[in-house]
């Protein structure tokens, strides 16, 4: 919001009115900016014919602990949990790319903001997208590098001097540009400055890059090499519609004469796509019923924390964890099988199990109508509990098979 004042306007630029003086008999005024006060608003909806996946939201409300959710719009039979709860302390509660404030546009040179299209094939590890698209790898696949290690030893041959748009060449699949790098060249002949200019994209961290002596002095040096430490990262690929709905991954390749992308997981940086639902099945093809979105990713640091060692009076190898409220549980290796306590940690009780108990190797804690932890391990059967301090197994029987992952 802004704040105007009487006799002035502050809605531009970076600062505000300031007095020239002040009126003795002046009454001040207190008052209060609240910013706060409109609720989570969720505008984007991820969805296929039959089910909702997830929701967008453009800001996920402050300062309240409790929530009812309202959908609007066409269709039938649609639900919400209301009881589902999912607090965060101190989170991100909304985006924005601002305006810069001169007369360039958010995002600045080069920036793409949602380029949408139909595809026109696809598979677990790429799509071709539409025909008509004009971009290059540039805008979408970036890799363009950063910085570099690895500099050829200098030569008492190779002319001191600062070299502007001097070529290269790379043993990888990267393009490099034919003004590729400023190189600064000192009197021992080393290399010590290296700037990349425009343009680069598609390489790989380790990549050779290779500058040829002719284009640094002629004198008869070897020619310059260093290897890509750093390389920018790709947009984000979405597929909105069709086939595959609620898939995305990164953009790790595009060759723009096919139109084929090939798309890395964000999860774990391996090929493939995610899914907005985590253990969703992927499509093993897309065709034209598919509509994808290229846009911009952010990237958030993980939140800094504190660890702190204490004496839980379990001798055990302590494997698998999670909570809840406030109830911690735990899966030590030992005959407690499995323990609670409160968020200190600091005293553990054990809790009451069958004898068709399975160890786990993964758990959850389930937020939407069924309220239980779930724990699954390498067996038959599933260990479920509704507060953690107690456990049943015996009337839960599933498929043996030695479970590693679950989520809700």
């Amino acid at each position: 919001g802004k704040i105007r004042g009487t006799n002035g306007n502050n809605s531009y630029g970076k600062f505000g009115s300031v007095a020239i003086g002040v009126l003795a008999s002046e009454t001040p005024i207190t008052a209060k900016a609240h910013n706060q006060y409109y609720g989570a608003t969720a505008p984007e909806v991820y969805n296929n014919a039959n089910q909702i996946f997830a929701i967008g939201y453009t800001h996920t409300g402050q300062d309240y602990i409790n929530a009812n959710y309202t959908i609007t719009g066409s269709g039938l039979d649609v639900a919400v949990d209301n009881t589902y709860t999912d607090t965060r302390n101190g989170s991100i509660s909304e985006l924005r790319l601002l305006d810069p404030g001169d007369s360039s546009l958010p995002g600045g040179r080069g920036h793409t903001s949602g380029v949408r299209n139909t595809a026109q094939s696809g598979t677990t590890i790429s799509i071709t997208i539409a025909q008509s698209d004009i971009n290059n790898a540039s805008h979408y696949a970036g890799r363009a590098y950063l910085t570099f290690n690895n500099i050829s030893a200098p030569s008492g041959t190779r002319l001191a001097g600062t070299y502007n748009i001097v070529p290269a060449t790379t043993n990888g699949r990267g393009y490099v540009p034919q003004q590729a790098f400023q190189i600064v060249i000192d009197g021992t002949g080393a290399a010590t400055s290296i700037t990349p200019l425009d343009g680069s994209h598609s390489h790989r961290v380790g990549d050779t890059i290779t500058v040829s002596d002719v284009n640094l002095g002629n004198n008869g040096a070897p020619n310059l090499t260093f290897q890509v430490a750093t390389v920018s990262e790709g947009q984000r690929i979405y597929l909105e519609q069709g086939k595959g709905r609620g898939q995305y991954g990164i953009v790790d390749e595009y060759y723009p004469a096919t139109k084929l992308i090939n798309v890395v997981r964000e999860s774990d940086g391996k090929r493939g796509w995610d899914h907005i639902v985590p253990g969703w099945t992927i499509a093993t093809v897309l065709d034209g019923t598919t509509t994808y979105r290229i846009e911009p990713r952010v990237e958030v640091a993980d939140p800094l924390y504190t660890t702190s060692a204490i004496n839980t009076g379990i001798p055990a190898t302590w494997g698998l964890g999670t909570g809840h409220g406030s109830t911690l549980v735990a899966f030590p290796d030992s005959s407690e099988k499995a323990v609670y306590s409160n968020l200190s940690g600091a005293t553990w009780t054990t809790a009451i199990t069958d004898g068709s108990w399975v160890a786990p190797q993964c758990v959850v804690k389930c937020k939407g109508k069924l309220k239980y932890y779930i724990a699954l391990g390498n067996g038959g059967n599933v260990n479920l509990s509704t507060a953690g301090t107690a456990w049943a197994s015996s009337p839960y029987t599933i498929t043996s098979a030695n479970y590693v992952d679950i989520c809700e």
